[in-house]
């Protein structure tokens, strides 16, 4: 209930001022500013590029599913999207469709045989992921499951989603109760020897809902890592990064340029709240009391 009524709060409130700037707010301590800033990039740059990347994921099997039906050409969205050399090419069913794809987990595709351009289509993705580093308060792997569905023109997403990129030591879930969220395309770009520059369809998102993330661990005297409660508001973006060979180009990029996340940290005592807003030209953080 405390939950609740804190995020109902911090909903409501607005950017306060932005990274870079020398104000500083009053009565907080300048350890708590940081952690709050350390905690909005980890889930900018951890968990919500995840999340995008994900769906882009699921998107472009169907639009390879949608490319056999209809005659398109279906190994474009294979040169686009799984081509990267380290992750090996996806696994296909008996009709020629994409049935698995790896992006650090594996993943397992199943849908109800609607396009994701469809209203009622139904898609469903089981994930494994093994662990990579050596700890002994880890699992030695986590199973997740996240679903996608449109009705009238809207998506939602529910499920868990595991998010461990190179540099998670821990296992990081989150827990959708339901995001719904629109979509269009943009254009990026993409490389290789073989075909030169070329542009991909790439998914643009606008999210909003819950999701709870956590760090699973073992090891009960464990406190460093967040156990967060967040709420997305019109939180819009893309993965922007150009392509070489399969590989991405890490830059400057921003995935996210609108929109917000509220964040209650519950692993805190008391508890405490903030609101991350984003733009074009950046970042903006607020305490909420």
């Amino acid at each position: 209930m405390k939950a609740k009524l804190l995020k109902l709060v911090f909903v409501s409130l607005g950017f306060m001022f932005f990274v870079g700037c020398e104000k500083e707010l009053d009565d907080i301590d300048p350890d708590h500013t940081e952690r709050m800033k350390q905690l909005a990039e980890w889930l900018d740059s951890s968990v919500l590029r995840d999340v995008v990347d994900n769906l882009d994921y699921l998107f472009a099997v169907s639009a390879h599913r949608d490319s056999l039906l209809c005659g398109g050409d279906a190994e474009i969205v294979i040169r686009h999207h799984f081509s990267h050399p380290s992750l090996g090419l996806p696994v296909f069913n008996d009709d020629g469709e994409i049935s698995m794809w790896r992006s650090g987990a594996i993943n397992t595709v199943t849908h109800n045989g609607k396009s994701l351009n469809e209203n009622g289509a139904e898609w469903i993705v089981t994930s494994t992921r093994n662990r990579i580093w050596i700890s002994e308060q880890q699992p030695e792997k986590v199973e997740s499951e996240w679903i996608v569905r449109r009705e009238n023109d809207k998506y939602t997403l529910s499920g868990e989603m595991n998010h461990n990129g190179l540099y998670q030591e821990y296992f990081v879930l989150s827990e959708i109760s339901e995001i719904t969220f629109t979509t269009s395309i943009v254009r990026t770009i993409v490389m290789s020897d073989a075909y030169g520059q070329e542009k991909k369809n790439t998914l643009y998102c606008c999210l909003d809902g819950d999701m709870d993330v956590r760090v699973i661990k073992r090891a009960l005297e464990d406190h460093i890592k967040p156990n967060l409660s967040v709420t997305l508001q019109k939180l819009e973006g893309y993965n922007g990064k150009i392509y070489v060979d399969g590989y991405p180009v890490f830059g400057g990029e921003e995935y996210f340029l609108g929109g917000r996340m509220n964040v209650l940290v519950l692993d805190e005592d008391p508890s405490w709240s903030f609101t991350a807003g984003f733009s074009r030209y950046g970042k903006a953080y607020t305490f909420v009391k």
